[in-house]
């Protein structure tokens, strides 16, 4: 292999992280997510008219606030059982694909290595309102 091949290997490789690192991570986020979500679907629900007085379109939305709750808890299950079922010496890639990411403090979360209790709504920067 050559000086340059063997340099760009070592670069590519430098930056990885334990694969049960970013699954923990995940799950972490996902449990975050999850609570926000409830939250809102209680918030959301006590502000509507009772269930007889509520249009289709509110039912739906609902449904869909609740469809999206259990996905979260379901993805959070997937993640924290990845984590225990990888070798610790998996590895991937994660810097390459935290840029990617639009909030800078989910992608600093992912790449400092350390497991933040951090609610990401209290570090998320400005609330957008529509």
């Amino acid at each position: 292999m050559s000086q340059k091949n063997a340099a760009l290997s070592d670069e590519r490789f430098a930056h990885h992280t334990p694969a049960q690192h970013v699954f923990k991570q995940m799950s972490t986020e996902l449990s975050f997510l999850h609570k926000i979500s409830e939250v809102l679907q209680i918030e959301i629900s006590e502000m509507l008219p009772g269930p007889h007085d509520r249009s289709e379109t509110s039912i739906h939305a609902l449904q869909s606030l609740d469809l999206l709750t259990q996905s979260l808890m379901d993805l959070e299950t997937l993640f924290r059982t990845l984590e225990a079922l990888t070798p610790p010496e998996q590895t991937l890639s994660i810097q390459q694909a935290t840029k990617k990411l639009k909030l800078s403090d989910l992608a600093a979360r992912f790449n400092s290595g350390i497991h933040t209790a951090t609610h990401p709504a209290q570090s998320s920067g400005d609330c957008e309102l529509f």
